[in-house]
């Protein structure tokens, strides 16, 4: 029966096994191969006979990738707020305990050997960490800063709690092409280590700052590229969402490179003047997404033609006038992309001037280009007695 068990499981039941014979006898069920019964059977007698931890490690790591992986587990909720895994982890064992204890000595050395590695994410539970989480972090990223072909580097963290405080500026490698952090940022975000970090990574090329559910003091993008030269980095994607952007000298430099642009949720003080400098830097997006529209942003669409994607969620969140910037940006501003669109998303919350009726679905007849369309449809016009007739026939 057992050589019928997937090896991951089979795998997670020696773990609970002490005796080294019974562990030999599971193997020899899975192997055939004498090289791969014997690497399994080195780890085990070392682990059973008490090895170092260190020892232990080397042993492990050199079993094949797809040995190693432990078994799936899938979340079960048990009410509406809580879930458990299943299988649980075996956590509660003196082994895994003392592997943990022993992480933060290990893992450095552990990453400093991938040295093909170039792609990381770090998904951060920070509800939970302490002082030891914190020191393993700041051991982590200084592996990392080791790895020569690290090009990706990504932090997600819960949306409640703030974005951990990981020391930022000792990923000083000068390989990363994207960074992307998604959390809470505290109080008192890191940005004098994110800023040294920009100055030293100046292949950066796509920038995801991802503020969920901020709060405290506002945190301004621009103060970042006070400390980083001019012309250091010619960033070609940018996200921002819950920050103060205030289009300053220092800033304006390393975003002349632009093609892709998203900004949700942010400080609109200085919008207007962000897109009266693009407009007069000859910024020419391809791909935009913001959810907060005036005038002045449809004077910068109409300053350029070539807009492939254009997304526009809430247009109508703070519209001040009511008829006149729909109107413009249905009948004037799409005509400037009528022949580069492909897709196009207007998702006003409420039905008004932004939403489409049949009487106005000629609008987007310019749009010979289009692939998808995403816009909201007035009431009256999605009754039953309609329900035959394709409102977007002539796109």
């Amino acid at each position: 029966m057992i050589d019928k068990l997937p090896l991951e499981l089979v795998q997670e039941v020696a773990f609970q096994v002490s005796s080294i014979l019974v562990l030999k006898r599971v193997l020899e069920h899975l192997h055939k191969s004498p090289t791969s019964l014997h690497d399994h059977a080195r780890w085990l007698e070392g682990r059973v006979s008490g090895l170092d931890s260190n020892k232990v490690a080397e042993n492990r790591l050199a079993v094949s990738p797809e040995r190693a992986h432990p078994p799936i587990r899938y979340t079960i909720w048990i009410d509406n707020e809580t879930c458990r895994l299943f299988p649980p982890e075996p956590t509660d064992t003196e082994e895994v305990k003392e592997a943990l204890d022993q992480l933060p000595d290990i893992l450095p050395r552990a990453l400093c050997a991938l040295k093909g590695l170039a792609s990381v994410q770090l998904s951060a539970d920070t509800g939970q960490l302490d002082n030891e989480s914190h020191r393993s972090g700041d051991a982590v990223l200084g592996s990392l800063a080791s790895l020569p072909r690290l090009a990706r580097f990504e932090v997600d963290a819960d949306q409640q709690s703030p974005l951990p405080p990981l020391p930022f500026h000792k990923l000083g490698n000068g390989t990363l092409r994207r960074l992307s952090l998604s959390g809470c940022f505290s109080d008192s975000p890191p940005l004098s280590a994110l800023s040294a970090l920009l100055q030293c990574n100046s292949d950066i090329i796509e920038l995801k700052l991802d503020n969920r559910h901020f709060r405290g003091s506002p945190h301004h993008f621009h103060q970042m590229f006070e400390q980083v030269a001019a012309g250091t980095l010619h960033l070609q994607s940018l996200y921002l969402r819950g920050w103060v952007i205030k289009p300053t000298p220092k800033m304006i430099p390393h975003t002349r490179s632009l093609h892709t642009l998203c900004l949700l949720d942010n400080n609109v003080q200085y919008q207007g003047e962000l897109w009266k400098l693009l407009q007069s830097s000859g910024t020419s997006l391809r791909r935009l997404t913001v959810n907060y529209i005036k005038s002045d942003f449809l004077a910068y669409l109409e300053s350029f033609t070539g807009l492939e994607e254009l997304s526009i969620p809430y247009p109508d969140r703070k519209e001040e006038d009511t008829t006149e910037v729909p109107r413009r940006f249905y009948t004037e501003t799409l005509q400037c992309h009528s022949e580069s669109l492909r897709r196009l998303e207007v998702l006003p919350r409420c039905e008004g001037s932004w939403t489409i009726g049949l009487n106005d679905v000629n609008v987007f007849d310019c749009c010979t280009k289009l692939i998808t369309l995403t816009v909201g449809l007035k009431s009256d016009d999605v009754q039953p007695q309609y329900s035959d007739i394709d409102v977007v026939v002539s796109v």
